[in-house]
C-alpha cells in the first residue's frame, strides 16, 4: 500500500530518527498524554450522555446495551452465547431478524464481528451501532425493515473479551489475547489463528508470527484459542450464514481475500466492484476516502484469517473493513462519524 505509515517512536529514540534523515510528521506528539487523559475520562461509571455513542464503552457496558436492546424489541432481537473465552467471559452477541414475515428463519444471514483485536475501540461501538440502527429504526425506516424482515443479522461486537478487559485495566493498546504462552510472554492473534493457510508464508513474506512475543503470533496450531473455536463452531451450526465482515481498525480500506497469497480470487471481479460502490457509499456519507482491494496487496500479508477461512472454506462472501484512521484512541466525537459511514 502506497500510503504513509504509523510507527510509535519512544522518547529517547526520536533523535536517531531525525539524524536518520526518514521523512516523517508528528501525528501525536505525546501518546501516553492521550492515553492517560481517555483513562481518567471513562475511569467513574460508564457515561450515558444524550446518545450511548457518545464515548466509548467497556465490556460491561457493551452488554448491558445489548441485553436493552433485547428487551426493548423482544419481537426482533435475541441474545446469543457462542461460549466462553480463555479467561471465562462469555462471548456474547444478537440476533436481529422478524421471523413473523413469510421465511421465518429460512433466510440468508449476515455475520458481523469485531474487537479481534483488543485495542480497537471503536470497532465494537460502530458494530453495536449496526445492532442499534436495525432496532430503532426499524418501524421508521423502510430500508431497515426490509432488511430485518428479509435476513438474519449476527452481531458479534466482541470477540476477544479477555483482551478487551486488559485493555481498559492495564494495557491500551494490547492486541492479541490472553494466553499464557511461558514466562512473560502472553497472547495469541486471534486474526492469524483461524485453519485457512494457518501459519503459511510466501516466499519474501509472512502472514503472522512463530514467536510468542510477536503482535501477530498465530499460536500453536489452528483453531487454538478458545475464541476462534467458539466462532468457528457458531458459523459451522449456522450454514444460512452467506456474507460477513470482521471489522477492525484503522486505515480506511476496504478488504477481501486473499490475505495469505497474492493471488486473484475467483470472485475477484465481483468483489471489485462491491468493494468500489461501498467506497462511495461511504465517501458520500463524511466524504472520507476508503481503498478497496485484496488484504495481501491492500495491507499485508496475513495467513490464519477470519475472512481467508470463511471464503475458502465456506464460499462465504465474507471482507473486513479498517475504520477510518487517526490510531486505536481516536478522539469520542470519531465514534458516531465512524458508525454512521459504516
Amino acid at each position: 500500500l502506497d500510503a504513509p505509515i504509523d510507527f510509535l517512536v519512544p522518547p529517547d529514540r526520536y533523535d536517531a530518527l531525525v539524524a536518520s534523515g526518514i521523512p516523517h510528521n508528528i501525528v501525536v506528539e505525546n501518546l501516553q498524554a492521550v492515553v492517560d487523559a481517555e483513562r481518567i475520562r471513562l475511569s467513574g461509571p460508564q457515561p450515558r450522555g444524550a446518545s450511548w455513542f457518545d464515548d466509548y464503552k467497556n465490556l460491561a457496558a457493551v452488554e448491558a446495551y445489548m441485553a436493552e436492546l433485547a428487551a426493548l424489541r423482544p419481537d426482533l432481537v435475541t441474545e446469543i452465547n457462542l461460549g466462553n473465552s480463555l479467561e471465562g467471559r462469555p462471548i456474547r452477541g444478537l440476533r436481529i431478524s422478524n421471523d413473523a414475515v413469510d421465511l421465518g428463519r429460512c433466510k440468508p444471514a449476515i455475520l458481523l464481528n469485531s474487537v479481534q483485536h483488543a485495542r480497537e475501540w471503536i470497532t465494537a461501538m460502530t458494530n453495536m451501532y449496526v445492532a442499534d440502527q436495525l432496532v430503532r429504526e426499524y418501524d421508521s425506516d423502510a430500508f431497515l425493515r426490509y432488511l430485518v424482515d428479509n435476513a438474519e443479522f449476527f452481531i458479534i461486537p466482541v470477540v476477544n473479551p479477555d483482551g478487551y478487559a486488559y485493555t481498559w485495566t492495564t494495557q491500551r493498546f494490547w492486541r492479541k489475547n490472553r494466553r499464557p504462552n511461558g514466562g512473560t510472554s502472553f497472547g495469541v492473534d486471534l486474526n492469524r489463528n483461524w485453519g485457512y493457510q494457518w501459519g503459511v508464508t510466501v516466499p519474501g513474506s509472512a502472514g503472522g508470527n512463530a514467536s510468542p512475543d510477536s503482535d501477530v503470533y498465530w499460536g500453536t496450531s489452528p483453531f487454538s484459542e478458545p475464541e476462534t473455536q467458539r466462532m468457528r463452531d457458531f458459523v459451522l451450526a449456522n450454514p444460512q450464514i452467506k456474507a460477513h465482515n470482521d471489522i477492525h481498525s484503522y486505515g480506511q480500506l476496504i478488504l477481501w481475500s486473499w490475505g495469505w497469497s497474492p493471488y486473484p480470487i475467483q470472485h475477484q471481479a465481483e468483489w471489485n466492484q462491491i468493494g468500489t460502490q461501498m467506497a462511495s457509499l461511504i465517501s458520500a456519507v463524511h466524504g472520507r476516502s476508503f481503498i478497496a482491494g485484496p488484504i495481501y496487496s491492500r495491507i499485508y500479508p496475513v495467513s490464519g484469517s477470519s475472512v481467508d477461512w470463511l471464503y475458502g472454506t465456506l464460499g462465504v462472501l465474507s471482507m473486513t473493513y479498517e475504520l477510518r484512521g487517526g490510531g486505536f484512541a481516536p478522539p469520542a466525537a470519531e465514534i458516531i462519524l465512524s458508525a454512521e459511514e459504516t
